[in-house]
């Protein structure tokens, strides 16, 4: 993370609030049932996980829009799987578009590790 991100945890998710970007949130957790994504085969890592992306939009106050990118890495473990996510929680009128790229491009290359 940028040293100037404020970067908190609690009940299982850690943000990061970028200023004038918008905020960064991590969870990840064990399941037992493999996620699906209708229509969506995803990317292979090289951890052996499979990386979902979608985007959405959201109402805010004032009458703006919020826009929202998620990924979703499935991390296979025997008959159970790992499964990150995290959030991109960012103002559809800001200047974000290499604070997505930049996201998009680490988590794609994020060394998740194995159990």
């Amino acid at each position: 993370m940028p040293h100037d991100w404020a970067v908190a945890s609690a009940d299982g998710v850690t943000t990061a609030d970028a200023p004038g970007l918008g905020r960064l949130s991590l969870r990840a957790r064990i399941v037992d049932e493999h996620p699906t994504a209708p229509d969506d085969p995803g990317v292979g890592l090289r951890n052996g996980g499979t990386l979902h992306v979608a985007d959405s939009t959201a109402p805010a106050p004032q009458g703006s829009t919020r826009r929202i990118r998620r990924w979703d890495i499935v991390q296979p473990l025997g008959d159970q799987v790992r499964l990150f996510t995290f959030t991109f929680d960012y103002d559809a009128t800001g200047h974000h578009a290499e604070a997505v790229a930049v996201l998009d491009r680490e988590i794609r290359t994020a060394e998740l590790g194995s159990l």
